[in-house]
C-alpha cells in the first residue's frame, strides 16, 4: 500500500525517523516499518485499545491518531480517521480517484495522510483475526 512494492524505501518509514521520505534502503525499510508498526502496537495496547485498524491507520497518520482515538471511543472508524485527517488539514480536499474512495465519496481525501488507509490495507489481509498464534 505505502509504495505499490516499487520504492527503495518500500514501506516509506524513513519519515517515522524524522528523515526525509525515501531515504532508506529497501531492507532498513523493511526493518523501520516493523519497528514503528509494533511501536504503535504497544503504545495502542498500553491505552486500552487492542482495535488492529487503530494500529494501522497510525501507521499512516501517526501516533497522533491513537491519541485521538483513545479519547473518542477507542476503536477506529472510518468516520474518526475522516475528522482526524479534516482537521489536521484544515478541511482542505484533494482529488483521489482510488476506486475505493470513488465508491464512498466520489474520488476525493483530505489533504492529511489517507483516511482510506484501513480499508487499502486490508484489501491484502488474508488473516482476519490476529492472535498470539498469528
Amino acid at each position: 500500500v505505502e509504495s505499490g512494492g516499487t520504492a527503495t524505501d518500500v514501506m516509506q518509514s524513513s519519515e517515522s525517523l524524522g528523515l526525509p521520505p525515501n531515504s532508506l534502503s529497501t531492507e532498513e525499510s523493511i526493518k523501520q516499518g516493523c519497528k514503528y508498526f509494533a511501536s504503535l502496537l504497544s503504545s495502542c495496547k498500553g491505552k486500552g485499545m487492542t482495535d488492529i485498524n487503530v494500529v494501522i491507520q497510525s501507521y499512516n497518520y501517526g501516533g497522533g491518531y491513537a491519541d485521538y482515538v483513545a479519547k473518542n471511543g477507542k476503536k477506529h472508524s472510518f468516520n474518526l480517521a475522516e475528522n482526524f485527517a479534516r482537521n489536521k488539514s484544515g478541511g482542505t480536499k484533494v482529488t483521489y480517484t482510488n476506486p475505493i474512495a470513488v465508491s464512498k465519496n466520489g474520488g476525493w481525501r483530505y489533504n492529511y495522510g489517507n483516511m482510506f488507509y484501513v480499508e487499502l490495507v486490508n484489501q491484502y489481509l488474508t488473516v482476519k483475526q490476529f492472535s498470539n498464534a498469528t
